[in-house]
């Protein structure tokens, strides 16, 4: 999954005639899958400004909590709580930090 393809589908879901209000609830977990994803809460600012979107989710319109919302549509598991389940989450969020490039506080996935 390359990033053009990516900031394309968040656009056209930002644009969606049928963006719906995502609760106060989900926004936080949300922004916890996202800062766990991301390795911080900083690589989150980064990841969301990659995207086009305010650093601070507290400014993000209705469209666009609903686009994030459809890129990770967060669920909960009863035995492991809240989780991702879009099936590309990881391979997005991949994708936007190696725009952002590489720092101390992502996760390393792969050793060289």
């Amino acid at each position: 999954m390359d990033m053009q393809t990516i900031k394309k589908r968040f656009d056209e879901l930002k644009s969606s005639n049928q963006a719906l209000s995502v609760h106060p609830k989900i926004r936080g977990v949300i922004i916890n899958l996202l800062d766990k994803a991301c390795g911080s809460k900083e690589n989150r600012y980064q990841f969301a400004i990659t995207l086009g979107l305010p650093a601070h989710s507290k400014d993000w319109t209705t469209g666009e909590w609903y686009a994030v919302s459809q890129m990770v549509k967060p669920d909960k598991d009863p035995a492991i709580g809240w989780i991702a389940t879009e099936p590309n989450f990881t391979a997005i969020v991949g994708a936007v930090m190696v725009t952002i490039g590489a720092n101390e506080k992502q996760i390393v996935i792969f050793d060289k």
